[in-house]
């Protein structure tokens, strides 16, 4: 579940992607990439990058580990990753992260966290020194705001990676206030893709580009792929309507 410490990590700068003008939006979800590890699956990403063109969305939220993080994370990472260290990570994620035509808002994730840790280097800041197209919102949680909708993207900092089944989504939903509950909910780190409604509120597990398996057999129900959503607002900021799409090879 997200802990309530995670929570408190929110980041309190009000992002978002304003125009009231229109009350229908499309945006697409990523995240989980692991650059820089033996198991990410570039044809998944050129896939989905192709659809998301398609797509045409309005902003990109990025659910965080974006690259495979420091060896130091687990005794013997390294066998498992074709770019070893900080800098040639972030070099590779600069290169290969497509260059979409919206902008996309990230936050960190716990593999990326892992420079902050062992080598006090923060992935999120120096990522958008590369790449402009690019905006940080902080780790491992952030709201971001269409007009007067909330969407929450976050990323659960803990060794289990056993995906919530929707009773464990909808618990976490109900575990928010009627103020800090968002509309629109998606959680990164699991590597599956589930999607809940509960209370007025859509949540999304978002899905990988990591094949399994990495360590272990924690990924052997890796959903390789992620999301494009589509949503219809009212004035309140309320979802009258979503479409989602699952995308995979």
């Amino acid at each position: 579940m997200v802990s309530g410490k995670l929570r408190d990590k929110m980041s309190l700068i009000p992002y978002g992607y304003f125009d009231d003008s229109k009350s229908i939006f499309k945006y697409a979800v990523i995240g989980d990439l692991h650059i820089g590890s033996k198991f990410f699956n570039s044809e998944v990403l050129d896939n989905f990058s192709e659809k998301v063109s398609e797509f045409e969305p309005d902003f990109i939220l990025d659910g965080g580990d974006s690259v495979d993080g420091s060896a130091s994370m687990h005794k013997g990472m390294w066998k498992h990753q074709n770019y070893i260290g900080f800098f040639p990570q972030l070099f590779a994620y600069s290169d290969i992260y497509p260059k979409f035509e919206a902008k996309t808002y990230r936050i960190n994730g716990n593999h990326d966290l892992s420079f902050l840790k062992y080598e006090k280097i923060d992935v999120g800041k120096e990522i958008i020194k590369l790449r402009k197209d690019i905006i940080h919102m902080g780790d491992e949680m952030s709201d971001f705001f269409v007009n007067n909708t909330k969407i929450r993207i976050c990323h659960p900092n803990s060794g289990d990676y056993r995906g919530p089944s929707s009773k464990k989504l909808n618990s976490i939903i109900d575990d928010y206030d009627d103020t800090t509950r968002p509309d629109i909910l998606h959680i990164s780190h699991y590597h599956q893709m589930l999607q809940s409604q509960h209370l007025d509120v859509w949540a999304f597990l978002n899905g990988t580009f990591q094949d399994s398996p990495a360590y272990g057999n924690f990924y052997e129900l890796s959903d390789l792929g992620s999301w494009l959503i589509k949503f219809e607002q009212d004035e309140s900021g309320k979802v009258v309507d979503l479409v989602s799409r699952f995308v995979c090879l």
